[in-house]
């Protein structure tokens, strides 16, 4: 097979697997009339894919005329991985997953990631690698041995040296890459968390959807930025820092030193730090403070949500120059990159219509030919707190390559 030949193979037989995760379901017929393919292409490769297990044959197709199709589906089971989720609870949640994000097995870890006061980077590394370390001790050892690779979801900045940079940690070098690597014994990844739940969303895109951008308001501002179906990363691999673009200039200033930052406005850690002013400053809030019943209950966004529909006007002030500010920054990203779509992501705009529906109204009132450009914004597909699925979606291109020619 000439090298031409041999690279659309490839290319041809990836697609297929996509199409095939992508779908849940499908048969031979609609694999090739979605790829553009002959279904002889589809037929050779899909007989080479289930000669090596990655593709099953289930149910007959029950629609349509004449003989029915058989739909093929991924084989989920073939390959585990190993996901693991460090949050801005100082939980470490670990999961062993099947390549589509199926729970197998699941354990945590609570560990102050916080650096100070004598808990240093070298200690958080420590424990991290201890908490894994147990937790794969803890497997079966026939489902340990499936577990093909693994990745950690940060929130953070992770360069392409792996240097590891969570201001809100006081991370500014964790290194943790080489001793968990060690540990694991298998291919270990390090990458943002916004990173990784964008890639969980391309399944969803349609195909004309090339130039697409990802943002997210949790817990901080951060933003993924497609072009022409590549993720873009920057010189330092750190493209996307969005959250620190100064939305007013005196503004209050930002742990990064600037004033005004598009994070302290609408990201959820900071709108959480206000919401705390409304229900204990000198003016608190009665409806949320009642809500939280003298610390009984945590504050979070759903209590903000709660006390906002008890008609607290505190809270809806906060919730409306959120949903301004959120709206003055997807104006500044569609002028500057011109979308084919938005996908925007976070606690607060998933669970609140009010917050979404005016933020949405702000940028198109403002964008430069707001009655000639139609601007797609959208919720993600991931189901809420269910990061090892975006963890499989991220690590699945990986392991396709170890399981295909």
């Amino acid at each position: 097979m000439n090298p031409a030949t041999l690279l659309a193979k490839q290319k041809n037989t990836r697609d297929i697997v996509k199409c095939i995760v992508r779908s849940g379901e499908i048969s031979r017929p609609s694999l090739a009339a979605a790829l553009h393919l002959s279904t002889a292409t589809v037929t050779n490769i899909i007989t080479g894919l289930m000669a090596e297990n990655v593709v099953l044959e289930g149910r007959a197709d029950s629609t349509g005329l004449g003989r029915k199709a058989r739909l093929l589906r991924f084989n989920a089971k073939l390959r585990y991985v190993l996901a693991i989720s460090v949050t801005d609870s100082s939980r470490l949640s670990m999961w062993v997953c099947d390549l589509l994000g199926g729970v197998v097995h699941s354990g945590g870890a609570d560990i102050p990631f916080h650096v100070g006061g004598g808990n240093t980077e070298e200690l958080v590394v420590r424990r991290v690698v201890e908490a894994v370390s147990q937790f794969l001790a803890s497997l079966p050892a026939e489902d340990a041995a499936r577990i093909a690779a693994a990745a950690v979801s940060i929130p953070g900045i992770v360069g392409y040296n792996e240097t590891i940079y969570a201001p809100f940690f006081q991370w500014t070098n964790l290194p943790l890459a080489r001793p968990l690597r060690a540990a694991v014994g298998r291919p270990v990844y390090f990458e943002n968390v916004a990173r990784i739940k964008s890639i969980y969303e391309l399944r969803y895109l349609e195909p004309s959807e090339k130039n697409v951008i990802y943002l997210t308001t949790s817990p901080g501002v951060g933003m993924v930025n497609f072009f022409d179906g590549k993720m873009i990363m920057g010189k330092n691999g750190i493209s996307g820092e969005v959250g620190h673009m100064s939305l007013n200039i005196d503004g209050p200033e930002c742990y990064c030193g600037n004033h005004g930052c598009f994070e302290g406005y609408c990201g959820e850690l900071e709108l959480l730090k206000r919401g705390e002013s409304i229900a204990n400053g000198p003016d608190a809030c009665p409806i949320l403070r009642g809500l939280l019943r003298g610390g009984e209950r945590p504050l979070d966004i759903a209590a903000l949500i709660e006390a906002r529909d008890r008609g607290s006007m505190q809270v809806h002030a906060l919730f409306h120059e959120t949903a301004r500010y959120l709206g003055s920054g997807l104006t500044s990203l569609i002028n500057c990159f011109d979308p084919d779509r938005i996908i925007l992501s976070g606690t607060l705009v998933e669970q609140d219509d009010y917050i979404f529906e005016t933020a949405i109204q702000e940028a198109r009132s403002h964008i430069i030919k707001k009655f000639t450009r139609d601007v797609q914004i959208s919720r993600p597909h991931l189901p809420k707190d269910h990061i090892e699925q975006a963890i499989c979606a991220y690590l699945l291109d990986d392991i396709l390559d170890q399981l295909l020619p």
